[in-house]
């Protein structure tokens, strides 16, 4: 055997020794092009998941930080930013040409048409076999889809921008920018094509269905004027057409057993159903018996210790909705959290308790599971200690509440509005006039934060307040820096998988069922048929068991109202009123807003001039950026400007684009 061996050693080295050196020494090449990689199904796949990866990373990529809340609406009417410096904040005139947000937004939406071309040319033109004679054309209708999305977005957030609409294989330097109105014509267009080929039922939990078509294209609609096929769009979905959704009337998901929630408020049916919705335990997909999501976006569940349910932005292996909500403090790093109905700040390394009108200084121990000061036992905390309800959760030595509800490193980010939490500012400011209503109940918004005395703490804020104008105290550095906002349970929840808070996860909602009615009731609204808009109004305030509306209440306003005590932080607010702003095709909102143009006023800066977060505590005005309030609600109006409708093209677009002269939006 060993000479057998050593015989064919010495051939293949005769042989080698005879290949010419030049041959020797050739390189050989092996390479994966479009035509011989993507011949697959399973290949195809992986191009349509890329697509709904861009939609991910501009939707929760950083929600650890601003750019994630653009498109909700941060800095407008319902929410705005804890950063008091930010653009969108009080600082609009900082938006400029060179800002990086926006330029975030504009290059990675072209990125995601990019991405949704190349997949739609890779299905067009590639030899492959799919596993259903339908296969072929529902994937490519459902990149259609992610583009039609992406084109939605750039049509509100920028309004002129050039449509691509086929992959494009060289360099290119003379795009001409298209209309928002023929912007909006091409997405109507293509949700028309996609919409045809989509099925009723996802391909994956998370793919896009026809009803996810139909509820974008009842909105584009809307904006391009034609209400009769918004109302047939719309009715598509409700009358399931599109697949069996409908808005969850009955309790269901992973805490559907539970009677009341961790307070000793009720659950019954309809109105826990809604609270149903944002309980984790994949309560957002279909397997849970949600029929009301008709698109989510959609974490790891459970595998956040490996990155699953992460931040593109960041090295944090957390969902961080959660703590971007948190309740706190909202200047510098201070933060607050609540145990046994005491309220107390954390400013750095001091504790300190806020009761009767004045901060007195003490001193909280955090416990450990066996009544240990965490100092000393090095284990981790047990809420348990401090609130009996918060089973499974843990108290880590961080700024939070006393659920854990906040996280290391990523930290508050969203601050709602007063119009959307206070209940006592008066019937033009108050989204909760009606006292049925579940949504604005204590059980999704709790208000009810306590002082050391036990006594509710906006009612000592305001006694101290009181105190100091009639000249019995005067406010301290400590005091004024007290804002604290509600805690909002659709963003929040009192239990978490294997007690660790930052296991914290909830598929994010897209669409769901009732913001198709809101648009069923737009629609009318536009046809001048009240009837028919209140009654799709009522459909999504029964759930809620708030009253019925009257057909003589309903204007703009009141379904803008709606959509914020039903979608608030889902519904992608910049869109809605973006495209109710400087749009001859809406004259439905006259009476609301009269006004509209870039100078003087339209509907987004009328709204955010009226209900946009006041930052009470920028004492010193930032210079200037604000305007004082003369109504009483508060210190400061939002220096947003008309102009800011619409952001501006950035100025890396009109330096590449070297062949066309690309106009600038108005007031940039």
């Amino acid at each position: 055997m060993k000479k057998y061996i050593i015989s064919l050693f010495a051939v293949v080295l005769a042989l080698a020794s005879c290949v010419k050196d030049d041959e020797f020494l050739k390189e050989e090449y092996f390479y994966s092009s479009d035509a011989t990689y993507f011949t697959s199904e399973a290949n195809i796949i992986q191009s349509l998941n890329a697509c709904y990866r861009h939609v991910e990373y501009l939707m929760v990529g950083q929600s650890h930080g601003q750019h994630s809340w653009m498109l909700q609406g941060m800095g407008l009417d319902t929410f705005a930013s804890t950063n008091s410096g930010a653009e969108w904040a009080v600082n609009w005139p900082a938006i400029n040409v060179g800002n990086g947000t926006t330029r975030h937004w504009y290059a990675e939406l072209y990125k995601t048409i990019s991405q949704c071309n190349n997949t739609i040319w890779y299905i067009d033109h590639n030899d492959v076999t799919y596993s259903t004679p339908t296969r072929k054309a529902e994937l490519k209708a459902e990149a259609t889809f992610i583009k039609a999305f992406a084109y939605r977005c750039l049509a509100a957030m920028f309004g002129n921008v050039p449509v691509i609409k086929e992959r494009i294989f060289e360099p290119k330097y003379d795009y001409v920018p298209n209309t928002r109105q023929e912007v909006w014509e091409y997405e109507y267009e293509i949700l028309k094509e996609a919409r045809e080929a989509l099925p009723t039922a996802s391909r994956l939990t998370g793919t896009v269905t026809k009803a996810a078509a139909d509820a974008y294209l009842a909105e584009v609609c809307l904006a391009l004027g034609k209400f009769d096929e918004a109302i047939e769009a719309a009715n598509r979905v409700i009358n399931k057409q599109d697949g069996d959704y409908q808005i969850m009337r009955t309790r269901f998901g992973s805490r559907a057993s539970e009677a009341t929630d961790r307070y000793g408020n009720s659950l019954d049916a309809p109105k826990g159903a809604y609270w149903d919705l944002f309980r984790e335990g994949g309560n957002q997909d279909p397997e849970s018996g949600n029929k009301e999501a008709i698109w989510t976006l959609q974490y790891n569940y459970g595998t956040w210790s490996t990155g699953g349910g992460g931040d593109s932005w960041s090295k944090i292996r957390s969902n961080v909705l959660e703590a971007a909500w948190t309740s706190g403090l909202i200047v510098g790093n201070q933060a607050t959290f609540v145990h046994d109905k005491k309220m107390y700040y954390k400013y750095g390394d001091n504790i300190a308790c806020f009761a009767e009108g004045k901060i007195a200084s003490t001193k909280v121990e955090p416990l450990d599971e066996d009544g240990k000061k965490v100092a000393e036992s090095g284990k981790p905390a047990s809420a348990e200690k401090y609130v009996a309800s918060a089973v499974g959760r843990y108290l880590a030595n961080i700024a939070q509440d006393s659920l854990g509800a906040r996280v290391t490193y990523a930290g508050q980010v969203c601050v709602p509005t007063r119009y959307m939490w206070d209940k006592n500012r008066g019937d033009a400011f108050n989204l909760w006039k009606d006292e049925t209503d579940f949504r604005g109940s204590e059980t999704m918004i709790q208000r009810n934060w306590f002082t050391v005395g036990g006594t509710r703490f906006l009612d000592e804020k305001k006694a101290m307040y009181e105190r100091q104008a009639a000249g019995l105290y005067t406010l301290t550095a400590a005091d004024t820096m007290n804002t604290f906002i509600p805690r909002l349970w659709k963003f929040s929840d009192d239990k978490h998988p294997n007690g660790d808070n930052k296991a914290y996860n909830q598929e994010y909602y897209m669409i769901r069922v009732p913001e198709v009615y809101l648009l069923l009731a737009e629609a009318y609204l536009a046809k001048n048929d009240k009837a028919q808009a209140a009654a799709a109004i009522n459909q999504v305030r029964s759930r809620a068991g708030a009253k019925d509306c009257s057909p003589s209440e309903v204007n703009i306003d009141y379904i803008l109202d709606e959509r914020a005590r039903e979608l608030f932080g889902e519904e992608h607010r910049w869109v809605t009123l973006n495209r109710l702003s400087c749009n001859p095709n809406c004259t439905y909102i006259s009476d609301c807003y009269p006004v509209q143009d870039d100078v003087t006023s339209n509907t987004l800066y009328a709204r955010t001039r009226k209900y946009g977060y006041g930052y009470e505590n920028d004492a010193n005005n930032s210079a200037g950026r604000r305007e004082a309030r003369t109504d009483g609600y508060g210190a400061w109006y939002s220096n947003i400007t008309p102009h800011n409708y619409q952001f501006p093209i950035p100025t890396q677009v009109h330096d590449s684009n070297t062949g066309y002269d690309y106009p600038q939006n108005p007031g940039y």
